[in-house]
């Protein structure tokens, strides 16, 4: 399942990602994506997967499909994990990909919305 939540930024879209992510929620949240790269251009996002279990294989090639439509549109990604594999795949992606990727543990939360603000 993907929340939309509330962090007080027009310019942070936040997400919180749980259980297992299926076609139905990237039906939800791409419109939503839409409009904030057509509002803003660029989008810097806070992802909470601390809660994530699996996800669908139709969902993974949503998810696929969204990093390359929007491959230059995400300034800066906030992930908020709580396994190490998460955060050694952060560090790969901050590699590999255009816009900053950085990986925070569910108690550092704070800090990550603190790096976004001041990534706008």
């Amino acid at each position: 399942m993907i929340e939309f939540l509330n962090k007080g930024s027009d310019s942070i879209l936040a997400i919180k990602a749980s259980g297992v992510l299926t076609h139905d929620d990237y039906e939800k949240f791409i419109p939503l994506l839409d409009v904030s790269v057509r509002d803003n251009n660029h989008v810097n996002m806070f992802v909470d997967i601390s809660e994530f279990e699996s996800i669908t294989p139709h969902a993974m090639l949503d998810d696929f499909m969204v990093g390359m439509r929007y491959w230059f549109n995400f300034d800066s990604v906030a992930i908020i994990g709580d396994k190490k594999w998460e955060e050694y795949l952060v560090k790969f992606y901050d590699l590999v990909t255009p816009c900053d990727i950085k990986f925070f543990k569910p108690e550092e939360s704070d800090a990550a919305l603190k790096w976004l603000e001041e990534s706008v």
